[in-house]
């Protein structure tokens, strides 16, 4: 079997961006066969809310060995570094309009997206607290088909410095597990580069293309790319894991973390992508970033005006390599 594409990250020149109106920006809904339940990070009770569901996606933050907490519902269990949400006018929404009705914050003139953050929450300021510590999200899915064998995997995401931001796929036969590690389609490293940061045309009014340009390598987009592996055989169930952690830090700072939104995964009985999730047809394999990739608008701190520090001509970082109708598969671990 092949082994997984990896998309590098490489410098082009700086292109002018247009500010757009404070709401989030409308991206392409996903498939009906998507099956993660909640993929955007909605409240079921409210759409113009954000929220993980009621045992929809399980939370569990780990210290070491240590179980430092768990949530199952929307809220995040007092002094716990589980998982949290966003709520943000640059955050990626399908039909924001129409999903979020008078718009977010009481404003009506504000649509916002929402989206699951590891980062600093807003009032907390920025600690070495979660320096370290690994945070997971995840949701188990019956497949359609055992017997399907492909598999489809896409999602918007953003990072500032991050050691790891990635999804785990694991199949099981039954819904309890075991569980067995299968493919990480999305897997993001940057320990020592805000890659927000590195984004041309953002600024605090407008921070919609650090999404667009980490996720597409583009300056605009409404979809984000899919990526698709071929298994062996099929899993009666899969578990979709946000796996996201902070680097080691050495002194604070509020540029770290990591966002996602808009999780599509979807079991195939053949290759080739069909109607593709929230993007192109097949897929690369996984998308991975090496110590160059992703934003978040971290919770409580901005990246302002995210000014690169390097020169203009390498300030513009562009996703390459991604061969949209190669499928690569992951040799499963024991």
């Amino acid at each position: 079997m092949k082994t997984p594409t990896r998309i590098t990250l490489f410098a082009i020149a700086a292109a002018a961006l247009t500010v757009r109106p404070a709401e989030a920006f409308e991206a392409t809904e996903l498939p009906a066969d998507n099956l993660v339940e909640n993929p955007w990070f909605q409240s079921p009770v409210d759409a113009a809310k954000p929220g993980f569901g009621l045992g929809v996606w399980l939370r569990e933050t780990w210290d070491g060995a240590a179980l430092v907490d768990s949530a199952t519902g929307d809220q995040r269990p007092p002094d716990s570094l589980t998982f949290s949400l966003s709520q943000k006018a640059s955050n990626p929404a399908p039909d924001p309009r129409a999903a979020q009705g008078q718009g977010c914050f009481n404003d009506p003139t504000v649509y916002c997206g929402t989206a699951a953050r590891w980062a600093e929450d807003r009032g907390e300021g920025c600690s070495l607290e979660r320096s370290g510590v690994d945070a997971y999200a995840r949701q188990i899915v019956a497949a359609g088909d055992p017997a399907h064998r492909y598999l489809r995997f896409s999602a918007w995401w953003v990072a500032h410095r991050i050691a790891v931001a990635e999804v785990v796929v694991a199949g099981a036969a039954s819904a309890a597990g075991p569980w067995t590690p299968l493919w990480t389609p999305l897997h993001v490293e940057s320990p020592d580069v805000d890659l927000a940061a590195q984004v041309p045309g953002s600024t605090t009014s407008d921070r919609s293309v650090e999404w667009m340009y980490l996720t597409c390598g583009s300056l605009a987009c409404a979809q984000a790319p899919v990526v698709e592996t071929e298994l062996p055989h099929g899993h009666a169930f899969y578990r979709i894991e946000i796996h996201v952690r902070y680097p080691e830090l050495q002194q604070v700072t509020c540029q770290v973390g990591a966002k996602l939104t808009g999780l599509y995964f979807t079991t195939s009985a053949t290759g080739g992508g069909g109607s593709g999730g929230g993007g192109g047809s097949g897929g690369g394999g996984r998308t991975h970033l090496d110590a160059s990739g992703a934003d978040t608008e971290s919770a409580g701190c901005s990246a302002g005006s995210a000014a690169s520090p390097l020169p203009i001509a390498l300030a513009v970082l562009a996703i390459a390599g991604l061969h949209r109708r190669r499928r690569a598969a992951t040799i499963p671990r024991a």
